[in-house]
Order: structure tokens, then C-alpha cells, then sequence
């Protein structure tokens, strides 16, 4: 898996909208005496989207921004909708005030956890952080952050995929506001879809109840479904339909992925950034096993196998599907080869060159997994990793690890971060390499002062790469050196296809030789030979993985 002032308002703002606060008037000392001249209200941006009329608020940070929160680009999900591709919004009569943030969907506690940890490991305080309250079935709504309307030329478009494991998270976290990105000259958009059981689930009586005979994916459905909105509408906001480009973090880059590969995304998009996510490579769940976890959840329910099981799914109440996944089965999150949305597996469909053509950024950060591991994670740990993700070659990745002279947390990290990020996403970045795109790879290592306890953490990147760190994040110097870099390199990337420009170090471009990348640490620094001898045995361990799969 952006910007309060403190810790004890970071969960409050996001509930409440994170909208940016305007500053205090300064007090009339009572013994003077001032006549106060009473100024209008500037007029809100008001413009015609979707069929209706939107009222936005205008920034109190950058002069000239527009922001419109919570629109919907798709029909509620409720009902006869639940368990349904998005059906098209009907547009409201009159003026739409879009200066509130829409709620999350349905899910659990896991962001306000996900907080807490990292709150944890920069020695801050967790407690002050509440649950998520303001969250719904219906969600299907973005958020727009522009500063061209009414501009004689279109600007590029950056659309924004949350992560959360497609189990959490939500378009308005605050590490995902978009000001300070479109302050560079580009329109900013961020999307909320379903997530969870009610964005993935599959079961037999929901794809027989289906006109194409399948059912889950819901939650990818409703990106595309977003997606299309912007090409209809994103003119009206001075934005240029030609030129979007996605971005996503951990599961949202796995979406990209799949977006990539979809042939549903013709058309929608021309670029993609994948942050700490690419595809589950060996991961292929098929439409009749993702069905037979719909059995096992819907017996879970309670649910009357004899009698209509989809209209009893469809009864329910959210959370509860929800909360009963969560603890009786721990999958759906996971996109389903459907025949449809995908004909095939991801990978085959990126490796075969079917997919839609893109240029690509890409990379991972130096310790996914190391904040999730107890600090006690010792040697049996690291030895039942590595009978686990190392397949065949388990003996020859011990001795590349081995080599390193970390402890065995940090080797299991390295492994299971290779396993999971590292090396999917230089096997996605030279697919589109050979297939004609252009490919840029980072390697995220910068540790922030006073977190040790976490080093180059799972979601670090987000705030340097959108300037969005709040003031609880510890930094200094290097760290606002760094935001500044990456800030550049991302808007560079959406605005060109490429992420190189002036003030910045060179960026080589990746190919499958020299393995070429920038490594984002207390500075950037461009290298070659990116984990090379460690992936090319982890990549052995996936084909292995595949032709297991295609044999069964």
C-alpha cells in the first residue's frame, strides 16, 4: 500500500476528507479598532462531467488547482448490482457538490494496522490512530486534482490504482493525495474499486447468474470501468485522454499488470508505473478453483446450497461476507483467468507480445517483506523459506544470499522480496523491452533517519514519489533532495514516456542485457547487472512453478 499535519490526525483527516486546511486568521487585539472589509467567497470551479454539473473546491496550497472529490464513474454495486461487472452511473439532476471524499468500499481494519506499524517502527506513537468508519458498498467514485480548466492544451493524465493487497485500501489515503503531483503540470487522478470478497469473489451459481458465464475479477472490472470515464470525460478538466498513464503500488501494481494484459484496456491508457508489484507469476488461478473457494466461502455463510445462492449472496450484509472471508478464507485477492478479462495467464500474455503496448516504469524497494517478519526471525525461518521459495534451486540461492553476510532475517527478506517484487518485475520490464516499449527500473533503498526497524519498507517510495510525506516521518536534506528527484521522474515519465530531464541524473533505459536501473538511495545512482545471477536461479524456480501448473 499523503498529508495531515501530525500523527494524531493522520486517520482523522483521512476519514474526514484530508482536505487541506487554510490557515488561521490572526486575532484583533480587542483595545484597536479596524474596520473589516468583507470579501466574497471566490466562486467554486464548477464543470459539466459525466451528464451532471460539478462543484469543486479551489486549493489553499497551490493558487489555480481545482480539486473535485468523490465522483462517481460507475452505478453503486448494491443489490442486483452486487457480484456484477459496474453498471453505468445515472447522472444526478442539478449542481453535485464534489468537495467531500467518497467512502472506502467494504473491508477491514488493514490500512489503520498497515499505519500503525510503520508508526511503530519510526519510534512514533500507533495509538491515536482510529479504525476506518466511512466506508460503503457504494464506493465507485474518483477524485480529480487539476490546475487547466479551461486550458487551451490538454494536459497528461496520471490515474492512480491504491494498493492493500485488493483486501484494503482506498483512493484518499493520505500518502495518495494528488496536489503536488498536479502542481507539475498534470492532471491527478485516484479511483476507489471493490475489494475483498466483494471485488474478487467466484462461485458457480454467480457465473451461471453472469450473460458470459463467469464470474470475480469485480474489483479490475471497476478500474476499467474508471478508466473509460476518464477517456469520456477528462477533457472537461483539462485533461488529455490521449495521454494516461497508470500507477500503481504493491497490489495496484499488480493490477496495472493485468491491465497491461487485459484486452478489455485497449486504448485506455499508454503508460504504466509499477511500484513494489508485477505479476503473480505463478499464480494462475483458474475460473474452477476460484469457484471452489466460493463454495467454501458460502458454506462458511451458511448459505442453502438447494436454494438460490447467488440471491442469497446478494442478502447479505457486506461487511459480513466481508468479515467471514477474512477469517474462514484468506484468498480473493487475486484476479481469476476468466476467458474474458483475461483469455489467458498475465505473463503468457506480456511474453507473447498480446498485450496492450505501453512504455513502463517499474521497480521494487530494497526490504518488502522485512517489516512483517518478527525480530526474533532467525535461522529456521530463513531455512523453511527457502525450502518454500526455492524450489530446485534452493541450495544455489542459499549460496547467493549466503554471500551477502546479512543475518537470516535479512536473507529471508531478500528472498521472499526476490520471490514476490524483485525479480517479476524485471521479467514485466523485459517482455515490454522486447516487445517494442520503452522500460526505466529503480531499486528504492533510502532509509529514512531513526527507521532501522524498517529499512527501505513495503510502501516507502509512495510519499517521495508524490512529495506527500507527512510531518510524523522522520527526514532531513537528503530526504527532500530525494522527493524532488523522484517527483521529477514520475511526472517526467507520465508527461514523455520517459523519466529523464533537466536537473536530473541520467535514467538509462532497461533491457535484458545490461540489466540497467537507477538505485534511489541517498542519491540516485545509475548501475547495471541488477540482481542478475540471483534472479536468473529465482526465474528457474518460476518456470518450474508454471510447468507444474500447465501439467495439472
Amino acid at each position: 500500500m499523503s498529508v495531515c499535519r501530525n500523527l494524531s490526525l493522520l486517520f482523522a483527516a483521512m476519514l474526514l476528507s484530508c482536505t487541506e486546511q487554510p490557515a488561521p486568521n490572526n486575532p484583533i487585539p480587542e483595545q484597536q479598532t479596524q474596520t473589516v472589509i468583507e470579501h466574497p467567497a471566490p466562486v467554486a470551479p464548477t464543470i459539466s462531467a459525466g451528464g451532471e454539473q460539478l462543484a469543486g473546491r479551489w486549493s489553499t496550497q497551490h493558487p489555480g488547482q481545482a480539486q473535485f472529490f468523490g465522483i462517481p464513474f460507475a452505478a453503486a454495486p448494491v443489490g442486483n448490482l452486487r457480484f456484477s461487472p459496474p453498471a453505468a452511473h445515472s447522472p444526478r439532476p442539478g449542481l453535485q457538490q464534489a468537495t467531500d471524499f467518497g467512502p472506502a468500499c467494504i473491508q477491514g481494519q488493514g490500512n489503520p494496522g498497515w499505519y500503525r506499524m510503520v508508526a511503530a517502527g519510526m519510534e512514533a506513537t500507533d495509538t491515536v490512530i482510529p479504525e476506518l468508519t466511512d466506508k460503503s458498498e457504494d464506493c465507485l467514485s474518483l477524485n480529480i486534482w487539476t490546475e487547466n480548466l479551461g486550458g487551451e492544451q490538454q494536459l497528461p493524465v496520471m490515474l492512480w490504482i491504491h494498493g492493500g493487497g485488493n483486501r484494503n485500501g482506498f483512493s484518499h489515503e493520505p500518502n495518495y493525495l494528488g496536489h503536488n503531483v498536479a502542481a507539475q503540470g498534470l492532471i491527478f487522478v485516484s479511483i476507489n474499486y471493490r475489494v475483498g470478497a466483494l471485488g474478487f469473489m467466484a462461485h458457480p451459481a454467480l457465473s451461471a447468474d453472469s450473460d458470459r458465464g463467469v464470474s470475480g475479477n469485480y474489483g479490475l472490472l471497476d478500474q476499467l470501468a474508471a478508466l473509460r470515464w476518464v477517456q469520456d470525460n477528462i477533457a472537461a478538466f483539462g485533461g488529455d485522454a490521449r495521454a494516461v498513464t497508470i500507477v500503481g503500488e504493491s497490489a495496484g501494481a499488480g493490477n496495472s499488470a493485468n491491465l497491461i494484459a487485459t484486452p478489455l484496456a485497449r486504448g485506455l491508457f499508454r503508460g504504466a508505473i509499477l511500484q513494489s508489484g508485477a505479476m503473480r507469476m505463478a499464480q494462475r488461478p483458474l475460473m474452477a478453483t476460484a469457484e471452489q473457494q466460493g463454495v467454501a466461502l458460502a458454506a462458511a455463510l451458511a448459505l442453502d446450497p438447494a436454494g438460490d445462492v447467488a440471491a442469497q449472496l446478494r442478502a447479505l450484509p457486506a461487511q459480513h461476507i466481508n468479515d467471514t472471508q477474512r477469517a474462514a478464507i484468506s484468498a480473493y485477492n487475486n484476479v481469476v483467468e476468466d476467458g474474458w478479462v483475461l483469455p489467458r495467464s498475465a505473463r503468457s500474455l506480456v511474453e507473447s507480445g498480446a498485450h496492450n503496448p505501453v512504455n513502463l516504469l517499474i521497480g521494487s524497494n530494497a526490504q518488502e517483506w522485512l517489516m512483517y517478519y518478527p525480530t526474533d526471525s532467525g535461522e529456521a525461518q530463513y531455512a523453511a523459506a527457502l525450502t518454500e521459495y526455492g524450489g530446485s534451486r534452493a541450495a544455489s540461492l542459499r549460496e547467493l544470499l549466503d554471500a551477502t553476510g546479512l543475518g537470516p532475517r535479512e536473507k529471508r527478506d531478500l528472498l521472499e522480496s526476490g520471490h514476490g517484487f524483485h525479480c517479476p518485475a524485471l521479467t514485466l520490464a523485459s517482455a515490454i523491452d522486447s516487445h517494442g516499449g520503452n522500460a526505466f527500473v529503480y531499486n528504492f533503498s533510502r532509509v529514512r533517519p531513526g527507521a532501522q526497524a524498517l529499512m527501505a519498507y513495503h510502501g516507502a517510495e509512495i510519499p517521495y514519489a508524490f512529495d506527500t510525506a507527512d510531518d510524523w516521518l522522520p527526514g532531513d536534506a537528503i530526504d527532500a533532495k530525494l522527493t524532488a528527484s523522484m517527483l521529477g521522474y514520475w511526472t517526467n515519465f507520465v508527461k514523455t514516456g520517459d523519466p529523464n530531464g533537466r536537473g536530473l541524473s541520467p535514467w538509462p533505459a532497461f533491457d535484458s542485457e545490461t540489466l540497467a536501473y537507477i538505485d534511489f538511495g541517498d542519491s540516485a545512482v545509475a548501475g547495471t547487472g541488477l540482481r542478475r545471477e540471483f534472479c536468473r536461479e529465482m526465474n528457474a524456480v518460476w518456470d518450474e512453478k508454471l510447468a507444474a501448473l500447465a501439467a495439472d
